[in-house]
């Protein structure tokens, strides 16, 4: 049996003691008796975490740097986020983590499961309802990989009791996982899949995988858009002071509303009600509050989902409409496809390719949703151009009705951005609106 073993203790775990811990396996079946080989693997140990391979394979580096980027994350989460080890700790085992080797086409190369995540992923294991951590061996030197995942660890601590991994709550599992991890180290590659949330805005903002309309397509840019909304948390975080611990506390047992109820109720549903629109805005406007190299990266990486899945190219709706300065109707309804769900927007775009004009708009906003609801309204104007680019709120009279007018140079481009911000959390209701424009004179 080859086993290797290495000290738990370590001066750079600040502040932080280990208490005695056993190993215990219970993945690693290579022979197919169902048990675990020990014999077939290696592990190395660091503060609460162990680390197991097949040992045919030279893992030691990857070892190395993934327990080490996991005892930061220990640190980080229990020192300074007011999070708990996971309960492996308490029962006086390590925390296992797996790497796990994918053959080039998918196939089976180790002693552990071949339906294991191919990037990595936080489970329970159906034996002991352990939680466990594996990751795929190309991903050991990404730290934003161990991260997002080393976070899950924390969250499993805290998650018993409060938020759980499915329905209308499962995007904020994720898009903390990946906020986190943006938190941790910002790159290039930060928001990465920040693309996914202007091509389809009228998407409810707890929208994830398998909680969406059943016409909904089942591609890239509708199931994994939950790892996008980092954006959301981020934005949050830095450009309206919400306090970071607002969102890992939201993981503390005995909080039992869903995240997107608890975002409104902790940072208060007026305050919510108006950071939406401008980030809602700052996205039409170019995704303004991330890096140019950034905003970059994610354009490319729509380029290659579209090329990987080339059905991506029949779902962008950045715009409900575009009209231009010649020819516009009095009044325009979204049609049902795109109407706004729940904590969603849509993006009407009139392009001024006459003179220098005066651009106005009504809004009158459907009483009820499509359920039955009581529907809110909030809105606001950006205007893009070779001059200048500003924001404007719109003047709303009560949660259903806003007006307003701007002033447009030629060549330039006005947005109306529509946004739904019900009192209601979960499903995919939507708010019907109808939105009037005109043009008057410039001089008015």
């Amino acid at each position: 049996m080859r086993v290797g073993f290495r000290s738990t203790r370590t001066a750079w775990l600040v502040g932080l003691g280990v208490p005695p811990l056993k190993l215990r396996l219970a993945f690693g079946d290579g022979d197919g008796d169902g048990v675990p080989d020990l014999h077939m693997m290696e592990a190395r140990t660091l503060g609460i975490f162990a680390v197991w391979w097949d040992n045919k394979f030279d893992c030691e580096g990857e070892a190395e740097n993934v327990l080490r980027k996991l005892n930061e994350v220990r640190e980080d989460c229990v020192a300074n986020r007011g999070m708990r080890d996971p309960p492996t700790v308490d029962e006086g085992y390590y925390f296992n983590v797996y790497i796990h080797h994918v053959g080039r086409h998918g196939g089976k190369e180790d002693v552990f499961s071949d339906d294991w995540c191919a990037g990595g992923h936080v489970g329970t294991n159906p034996a002991t309802r352990a939680p466990y951590m594996a990751i795929r061996r190309k991903n050991c030197f990404n730290d934003a990989v161990i991260f997002h995942e080393g976070f899950h660890v924390y969250q499993y601590a805290r998650r018993v009791g409060t938020i759980p991994y499915a329905g209308d709550s499962r995007w904020f599992i994720e898009a903390t996982a990946s906020w986190y991890s943006l938190d941790k180290e910002m790159t290039v590659d930060s928001f990465r899949l920040a693309y996914m949330l202007t091509e389809n805005p009228h998407l409810a903002l707890w929208h994830s995988k398998g909680n969406g309309k059943p016409e909904d397509p089942k591609i890239r840019k509708f199931e994994t858009r939950q790892y996008a909304m980092e954006s959301f948390l981020y934005f949050l975080c830095e450009y309206c002071n919400v306090p970071k611990s607002l969102i890992t506390e939201s993981f503390y047992p005995g909080i039992s509303m869903s995240p997107q109820q608890y975002l409104f109720t902790e940072i208060g549903g007026d305050r919510l009600r108006d950071i939406f629109p401008l980030w809602a805005a700052c996205n039409t406007d170019g995704i303004s509050y991330i890096e140019r190299d950034q905003f970059e990266r994610t354009m490319r990486q729509l380029e290659n989902a579209e090329r990987f899945e080339p059905e991506n190219t029949r779902y962008r709706n950045p715009y409900v409409a575009t009209f231009h300065c010649g020819w516009f109707p009095e009044s325009f309804r979204p049609e049902p496809a795109l109407t706004p769900r729940g904590w969603s927007y849509n993006v009407v775009r009139f392009v001024n390719d006459g003179p220098r004009t005066v651009f106005s708009f009504e809004l009158r906003g459907d009483e009820r949703g499509s359920k039955g609801g009581p529907s809110h309204f909030v809105g606001r104007v950006l205007v893009t151009g070779a001059e200048e680019s500003f924001h404007m709120v719109m003047d709303m009279d009560g949660p259903l009705n806003g007006s307003g007018f701007v002033e447009v140079a030629a060549g330039d481009v006005a947005y109306v951005i529509v946004a739904a911000v019900p009192g209601h959390f979960s499903g995919n209701q939507t708010y019907g609106y109808e939105l009037s424009m005109g043009v008057k004179d410039p001089w008015w």
